[in-house]
């Protein structure tokens, strides 16, 4: 079993435009399902879990990892997959920000969460990095989608991405289904580990992560809450953003403290001369 996380392939980000004058023909679609970005190790006996940063997660989503240790023990191979992890609602929806408060707990806190909720986080697949000894890096993403399609089958916990032709009807239908957008990859690229243009995040809307550096006092039914999010942007813009529900707000507002200096993601209307139009509060970053 190899204990030491891979680097992960992460996209570049185009618009309508760019997509337009792309050669589909050498591209699938995959809804960008934004959870949270997960590699895990499997065998019959162990799942190892890392974020996207490196960190260990294992032990936090029990339901995936037993299903993934029994594929392990059925097919006899052991395996390291890549994909997002996030809670689905009965009816196929995700909740991002029940996902990051799970995910950003310890492990025990983690799982009381799923417990007390009954709501079980999944992991949604959509590539295979290794098989055996095999490193499956450097095979085309063609035959890596064959191979996990073979290997992995379906359960309730843990699903396998779907893949479309790239159309822009298509990407409508992934904005509504997940509310994110759409990745498109390049079916005869390897698998790259780092930031790659095999690789395209075509989002929904604009957005930017930023830092929380402060808090401002809630007015009205929020009084004792907080009101806004103070934030910094990567570019030095400073601004202030709301938006979020009245769970995340009570959360926020309990955990003040602890969340300053966390990463969230906020989506705006464009960007002015000193900073950005409308900014709404989207979900947290902990996994930055």
């Amino acid at each position: 079993m190899n204990n030491t996380p891979f680097p992960l392939t992460q996209c570049k980000t185009i618009s309508l435009e760019e997509f337009q004058v792309l050669p589909k023909t050498r591209y699938v679609m995959e809804p960008k399902v934004d959870g949270w970005r997960m590699q895990i190790e499997v065998t019959p006996e162990h799942a190892i879990c890392w974020t996207r940063t490196q960190h260990d997660a294992t032990g936090k989503m029990p339901m995936v990892e037993r299903w993934l240790k029994n594929v392990a023990k059925n097919s006899g191979h052991s395996f390291r997959l890549d994909g997002e992890v996030v809670y689905l609602d009965p009816d196929g929806n995700p909740d991002f920000n029940f996902t990051a408060r799970c995910l950003g707990s310890y492990v025990d806190t983690c799982i009381m969460k799923q417990e007390e909720t009954h709501q079980w986080l999944s992991f949604l697949a959509f590539d295979i990095l290794r098989i055996d000894e095999y490193d499956h890096r450097q095979v085309p993403l063609e035959q890596r989608q064959a191979d996990l399609h073979a290997l992995v089958p379906e359960g309730a916990y843990v699903q396998l991405m779907p893949l479309y032709v790239p159309t822009v009807d298509q990407h409508a239908a992934n904005i509504e289904r997940f509310l994110e957008g759409s990745v498109l990859k390049d079916i005869k690229s390897p698998y790259a580990g780092k930031r790659h243009k095999s690789w395209l995040k075509w989002k929904a809307e604009e957005t930017v992560d930023v830092k929380i550096i402060g808090y401002t006092k809630g007015q009205g039914k929020f009084a004792e809450m907080i009101g806004a999010i103070t934030w910094e942007a990567p570019n030095g813009v400073i601004g202030n953003c709301s938006g979020m529900d009245d769970e995340t707000r009570e959360f926020i507002t309990k955990n003040r403290q602890t969340l300053m200096g966390k990463w969230i993601e906020i989506k705006h209307y464009g960007v002015l001369v000193d900073g950005y139009r409308h900014p709404q509060f989207m979900r947290f970053r902990f996994d930055k």
